[in-house]
């Protein structure tokens, strides 16, 4: 069929159109693939922009939270803030309609940057957990460290519990406790247990300072308030307090148990010098001597030698209170009785005595007996144990001493008739008797003889060697079989032989100083030493029972310093005894140290005190060995 010429020119045309057509179209849709594909890269480009930005913004989280990993509320407060400043960023790109390199240009992403980091470091709450975090990580230390470990205060272990709970805004050590000498049983003799108030004078200052730092009272504020209020009046209400934190704190840390008993064997000489303290006590009041005698019934000492309840078999009016004593030695007192009063009691073979001018007697009703009651009255007595009881000593206007073995020491209707014949100035003193007595068929007749004991004048050594206790507790160089040996021999045998003792006592001694020299250059001697140390300590007042560990301390002392030899350890030696003389008069906290530790009579609390004071002095165990033998020579 023939094509039409203007149908086939429009054809012609309509086919030429639509291939420009698509000609401009794929170089339309090349363009705008260009352009696609350009904003594609652009929008990466800004969204890595952002992405590192953000990244950025997690490494500080991560970094800052190291800081305080182990504060629970701090890692939530760094968490939150760091949640907050991304949502903050997200807002400022947003502003410039997501373009990073918009806010960039601005200045914005950069003073974003700049706030950041420092609003945080400026925080009180951040710095607070910075320093936190670096306090308790010294605490961890501390607890690591088997040197300090037991040093940390409950305080601080209560705080830091208290702090990681956000109990609290901030947790700082308050410091490390001070270290207490632990009470050892090896150090206390045998039946002895530890004495709260001679651990509390010799740790005093330890006390005070962790009250102090478990307390947070530095200046005693606490404390006085807490004395004010528990004590009100009382000028040693503060003291109270302590003592009664220290043996709860002492408890806690294992340096003292009320109920440790010593196991250190105690020699004679120590244990003759515990009698006598024992008895060298007083009270003022009839309450106060009730309590006194129990006090002294319930020693160690007195413990250990046999203590029963029960004064003497009642045989007048009164019965005599008091305690049977010396059971571990039944006869033992019977024998210094006699070595005491010799030819005042007249042993009639048959276990009877009769008495003839004894003094120091008091009859069933404790009245003092003069000489002429024992010459009519008190024949054929027997022994009938030892006790301890009460004495009265009423001083007179003019001076002169009534005293009176008392009966129950809170009887009123006894003291006030005595006060009424001997007036108001009384003491109450504890004594030990000899207790002796008649029993006669018509009980009317019987008599009864109380002979006071001198604890002073008696030998725990003669004690002890009678009843085999002498085994059981270590000897001193004074030993009874020497004395005994010796005892009505020649004086010339006599004087060998204590030339003899006095050498042993010395050898080890001796042996301790060689090499020093004397005074005026010789080999020195415990004779040596002491000749220059004895008049210095002759000053000491008070610190008669610790000569030995005095000495020990001043002449050891003396030869740790360089060059101590002849004079110079002489001068030296003579000079640490001075000191300790002048810490004796002082009025300061040193001074009140070394006193209470004088009192306490205790070696190692001296020399613990004396090491803290004046440095390392010596070597611990040598010294307290020395001062042993001291006290031996002495």
């Amino acid at each position: 069929m023939a094509v039409d010429y203007g149908v086939m020119t429009a054809l012609t045309e309509a086919l030429k159109g639509t291939s420009e057509g698509r000609r401009n179209r794929r170089q339309e849709e090349g363009q705008m693939r260009q352009e696609i594909m350009q904003q594609e890269k652009l929008d990466f480009q800004n969204a890595t922009m952002i992405g590192q930005e953000q990244q950025a913004l997690e490494t500080s989280r991560e970094s800052y939270l190291k800081q305080v990993q182990k504060i629970p509320h701090m890692r939530d407060y760094v968490n939150n803030y760091f949640d907050e400043r991304t949502t903050e960023f997200k807002g400022l790109i947003k502003s410039f309609n997501g373009r990073y390199s918009t806010a960039m240009s601005s200045g914005k992403v950069l003073d974003f940057r700049d706030n950041l980091m420092s609003d945080l470091k400026k925080s009180d709450k951040y710095q607070a957990g910075v320093n936190s975090a670096s306090q308790l990580a010294q605490l961890d230390a501390y607890a690591a460290n088997e040197k300090t470990a037991d040093k940390i205060s409950q305080r601080d272990l209560i705080n830091k519990a208290k702090y990681l709970k956000g109990e609290t805004d901030s947790f700082e050590i308050s410091g490390l406790r001070a270290e207490y000498n632990a009470i050892d049983a090896a150090n206390y003799y045998e039946g002895e247990r530890p004495d709260m108030n001679a651990i509390f004078s010799q740790q005093y200052t330890s006390v005070v300072h962790n009250w102090a730092l478990e307390n947070d009272d530095p200046q005693q504020q606490k404390l006085t308030a807490l004395a004010d209020n528990t004590y009100p009046g009382d000028p040693n209400g503060k003291e109270k307090i302590l003592k009664q934190f220290a043996e709860e704190d002492m408890g806690m840390k294992g340096a003292y148990d009320e109920r440790m008993v010593g196991t250190k064997e105690l020699p004679p000489v120590e244990a003759t010098s515990r009698i006598r303290n024992i008895f060298d006590q007083s009270a003022t009041g009839p309450n106060a001597a009730y309590g006194m005698l129990a006090n002294a019934a319930g020693q160690p000492m007195m413990q250990q030698l046999g203590v029963r309840a029960g004064g003497p078999e009642m045989k007048g009016k009164v019965q005599i209170q008091g305690y049977e004593i010396f059971n571990s030695a039944p006869d033992a007192i019977l024998k210094e009785a006699q070595l005491q009063f010799g030819n005042a009691m007249e042993n009639n073979g048959d276990g009877s005595f009769n008495f003839t001018h004894v003094k120091r007697a008091f009859d069933a009703d404790g009245v003092y007996m003069d000489d002429q009651d024992g010459d009519d009255y008190h024949n054929n007595m027997t022994y009938n144990g030892a006790h301890m009881v009460t004495k009265a000593r009423f001083r007179l206007p003019d001076g002169t001493i009534k005293e009176q073995i008392m009966g129950d020491p809170k009887d009123r209707d006894l003291i006030q008739s005595l006060q009424k014949e001997w007036g108001n100035d009384v003491t109450y003193v504890p004594t030990m008797v000899a207790t002796f007595q008649n029993d006669n068929s018509m009980k009317f007749w019987d008599k009864q003889v109380m002979v006071e004991m001198d604890p002073k004048s008696m030998s725990m050594e003669r004690i002890m060697d009678n009843t085999g206790m002498e085994e059981k507790m270590q000897a001193s160089a004074e030993s009874s079989r020497v004395i005994a040996k010796i005892s009505g021999a020649p004086e010339q045998d006599i004087n060998q032989n204590l030339t003899a003792v006095r050498m042993q006592q010395q050898k080890e001694g001796n042996a301790f100083y060689k090499g020093t020299g004397g005074e005026t250059g010789e080999d020195a001697t415990m004779d040596a030493v002491s000749s220059y140390l004895g008049p210095q300590f002759d000053l000491m007042q008070g610190a008669e029972e610790s000569k030995g560990i005095l000495y020990s301390i001043a002449s050891t002392a003396a030869m740790a310093i360089p060059g101590a030899a002849g004079m110079a350890f002489a001068d030296n030696a003579k000079q640490y005894m001075n000191a300790m003389g002048n810490l004796m008069k002082a009025t300061d906290s040193n001074g009140k140290k070394f006193q209470m530790a004088i009192e306490s009579k205790n070696p190692t609390t001296i020399y613990n005190v004396m090491n803290r004071m004046f440095g390392d002095i010596g070597d611990k165990n040598e010294i307290l060995k020395l001062a042993e033998i001291w006290s031996n020579y002495n």
